[in-house]
């Protein structure tokens, strides 16, 4: 199956230990953005409530080059889906 790699982005307000789920998630193979939300949630979210963004690479780098996403804010990571997956929960 052809996947496609893209950013995760969670904001680090609500994480006592965000890192931490970055790191956990990173690299990680997923069938669907419902499945890294649930992985998200297990890791570090027990109250389910987060501020997060699913972005392409092309559209990372871009939000990034235009000065559009303050980086301290985030805790970053990136997971492989199936290419076909759509990027909307």
């Amino acid at each position: 199956m052809e996947t496609k790699r893209v950013i995760i982005l969670i904001n680090v307000v609500g994480f006592s230990d965000g890192r931490k789920v970055a790191e956990y998630i990173e690299n990680g193979d997923y069938n669907s953005v419902e499945e890294i939300i649930e992985a998200i949630k297990k890791e570090g979210s027990p109250d389910g409530l987060f501020l997060y963004k699913i972005l392409e690479l092309t559209d990372f780098m871009d939000e990034c080059n235009n000065q559009e996403i303050e980086l301290e804010n985030w805790w970053i990571s990136y997971v492989n889906l199936p290419k076909e997956a759509p990027l909307i929960f």
